[in-house]
């Protein structure tokens, strides 16, 4: 089931908050965590679900800006193991 009732800039900001809990992620538990916890959906295809709206996302998390919900300066950085961590000015 989905659920499209996310103000602007909820997406991002849901994705920050798991990626800085889990200290850093790759590509694919950001895109799965996107797609279970807040498209709704029940099985994640590591496949199937590579592409799609989340690539939209992550050019904006990549992005240093003041993010809408909390006021803080954050943004995704990848590391040299390939996995991305949340950063803040």
């Amino acid at each position: 089931m989905r659920n499209n009732n996310y103000k602007y800039g909820e997406i991002t900001n849901s994705i920050l908050d798991y990626v800085e809990y889990l200290g850093e992620a790759t590509f694919t538990e950001m895109n799965k965590f996107y797609h279970q916890d807040i498209r709704g959906y029940m099985n994640y295809n590591p496949i199937n679900n590579r592409g799609g709206s989340f690539c939209h996302h992550l050019v904006s998390l990549k992005e240093p800006r003041k993010r809408m919900f909390d006021g803080r300066y954050r943004y995704l950085v990848k590391q040299s193991n390939g996995k991305w961590k949340v950063n803040e000015l």
